[in-house]
Formats: structure tokens, C-alpha cells, sequence
């Protein structure tokens, strides 16, 4: 045992949702693509599948 354990699915989830409430909003996520990139990203794919 490394310590670790299962939490249950719906304490993570109050707990997600509680800490993504509480954080100040105007601090950026750092995850995902920016727009733009993202926007890039579909228009070659959209390209790609014709």
C-alpha cells in the first residue's frame, strides 16, 4: 500500500466544485489550448477530413 486510497466519486466532485468556486476567477487555469490555437487546430482537422 502506497498510501494512496479511493475517495468517494461524489466527495472529489464537492470538493472539485467548492475549490473551482472559492479560486479567484480573474487567475488564468493554465490548462487547455488557447482559443486561437484551438480554432487552428479544428480548421485542419475540418481540412483534413475532406
Amino acid at each position: 500500500n502506497a498510501g494512496l486510497r479511493f475517495r468517494p466519486l461524489g466527495t472529489t466532485i464537492r470538493d472539485t466544485l467548492n475549490w473551482d468556486q472559492d479560486r479567484d476567477p480573474s487567475t488564468p487555469m493554465q490548462a487547455g489550448l488557447e482559443t486561437s490555437r484551438e480554432a487552428e487546430l479544428l480548421e485542419l482537422h475540418r481540412m483534413q477530413a475532406q
